[in-house]
């Protein structure tokens, strides 16, 4: 099974509400946000977004210009649908592997690129290293990287399929010197089921010539 093909099965067969990773509210990451002094129209992207609440969150709080990107066609038509009506025209609902150069075109530069949960399904290097040239493509000079991933302590499978687990110098390190991180974090995600699972959250800045 591809990994569209598995994502989208996963996306059918369950609950949202049941996932292993779903967030009623998603604090850090919409707290890590806030931090980042941005304005309602600057441009966001949420990679791997899948249902998240983020997006609701974001739209709440005034943002207008929001693309959710995800490999799975069935996770956007799900949150699509929890969108309100009037909201629709600022969220950009792109299905695409985050690894291809293909989808970039469809975008413009962003203030801030959100992952929570996608870096760490990356196993192969070639996976990596095209993860951060998407990044740098999409990326404006003084714009915002947001991250959350397995930190080290956590499993190292999830949804059946192998992860990454990482630690924020390991996602310093995979970034490069191009990127300034300005505050990280551990947190300990509650499961629907109960279960926990230990997470590293960090924020970036992406150094070079800001643009006024």
């Amino acid at each position: 099974m591809d990994t569209a093909n598995h994502w989208n099965s996963v996306y059918r067969s369950s609950p949202v509400q049941s996932l292993g990773w779903y967030e009623q509210y998603a604090s850090p990451s919409f707290d890590l946000i806030s931090r980042c002094g941005l304005h309602s129209d600057d441009a966001i992207i949420d990679v791997g977004a899948g249902v998240t609440s983020l997006v609701k969150s974001l739209l709440e709080a005034g943002f207008r210009d929001l693309t959710a990107l995800d490999i799975s066609s069935e996770a956007l038509d799900r949150l699509s649908q929890s969108i309100p009506v009037e909201w629709q025209s600022f969220v950009r609902y792109i299905q695409a592997d985050i690894r291809s150069p293909e989808w970039i075109k469809d975008v413009g530069e962003m203030a801030l690129w959100h992952d929570r949960a996608l870096l760490h399904f990356l196993i192969e290097l070639s996976d990596r290293a095209a993860y951060v040239d998407r990044l740098r493509e999409v990326l404006k000079p003084g714009g915002y990287l947001v991250i959350g991933a397995f930190s080290l302590q956590a499993a190292d499978r999830c949804s059946g399929l192998l992860v990454r687990r990482y630690s924020v110098e390991l996602i310093s390190d995979l970034l490069g010197e191009d990127f300034r991180l300005e505050e990280s974090m551990d947190y300990r995600y509650h499961m629907p089921s109960g279960d926990t699972r230990p997470y590293v959250y960090a924020r970036f800045q992406r150094l070079g010539d800001v643009h006024p």
